[in-house]
């Protein structure tokens, strides 16, 4: 004889609050009028024989439990299905999605994104290798402090090249 209410009675019998609450005006089921808890035991019995089964509403695809979740492992022909036809709905849509980004030129094909990054690592390991060959014979003279600035200098324009890309003539900036 547990007393529960009204949404714990729906939860009870794995209907909707509202179909409680139809069935508590209708008198199909009571209610104690002073607290407004619902006999379970007792509204589970009118419930059974005052609620006609033939105007019940229970699709065939809503499973056993009347929840709208068929039981696990149920594996029913339609739910494959559906599973099966959400997955390449979902794969279209991605394959849809990157060819777009590709022909809008948001991506680039792997293999010449590498060959783009390996160019520019090779432009920046040469342009540090000369560095030493092309700046030596000018610091040669030079006060220390001078050298210096002309070093940085130099290695300043390398990493502008890089950030920048190299000049028209494919030798750096000047």
């Amino acid at each position: 004889m547990p007393r529960m209410s009204q949404r714990a009675y729906s939860r009870h019998r794995g209907c909707a609050l509202s179909t409680v609450q139809a069935a508590l005006k209708n008198g199909r089921i009571t209610a104690d009028p002073k607290t407004g808890l619902i006999d379970s035991a007792k509204a589970d019995r009118a419930w059974s024989e005052k609620t006609d089964q033939t105007r019940t509403f229970r699709p065939a695809d809503q499973g056993a439990n009347g929840r709208g979740r068929r039981p696990a492992g149920d594996g029913s022909v339609s739910e494959d299905f559906m599973r099966a036809r959400t997955a390449r709905e979902t794969y279209a849509a991605r394959m849809a999605e990157l060819e777009f980004e590709r022909r809008s030129g948001l991506l680039l094909p792997s293999d010449e994104f590498e060959k783009a990054g390996f160019t520019a690592g090779r432009r920046f390991h040469d342009a540090l290798i000369n560095l030493g060959d092309r700046i030596g014979p000018v610091v040669v003279g030079l006060e220390v402090h001078e050298a210096i600035k002309l070093i940085n200098r130099e290695a300043a324009r390398i990493l502008d090249d890089m950030a920048l890309g190299p000049s028209k003539n494919g030798k750096g900036r000047d």
